[in-house]
């Protein structure tokens, strides 16, 4: 049997009723362990393909990926740019209390 030396891409699946587990599914690898034994395991992310460490954190995902990665999705784009346009206008909103003060004195 020839092994192929490679840093596991995991993949959480479920076998049976409860039997969950993580899969590497590099094609031509049939390696897995158990889920609660994943932690502190190597992995591929299964975005960028970058190494991580998993952690409790990784495991709660199907397809556990790096934190960058999570910063990079849709969802967080959408909300840094609601957080961007409300920045601007507390902005707008502080300049405008300033001058207001100014105007005051």
């Amino acid at each position: 049997m020839v092994t192929n030396k490679h840093i596991h891409k995991y993949q959480k699946e479920v076998l049976g009723k409860d039997y969950r587990i993580l899969r590497c599914h590099i094609p031509g690898c049939n390696h897995y362990i158990r889920e609660s034994l994943g932690i502190g395991k190597l992995s591929l992310c299964n975005r960028c393909n970058e190494p991580i460490v998993l952690t409790s954190w990784h495991l709660q995902r199907k397809k556990p990926h790096c934190q960058e990665c999570t910063k990079d999705s849709g969802f967080a784009k959408k909300y840094k740019k609601v957080d961007e346009v409300s920045t601007d206008r507390l902005k707008e909103l502080l300049t405008a209390d300033d001058l207001l003060k100014k105007v005051l004195k």
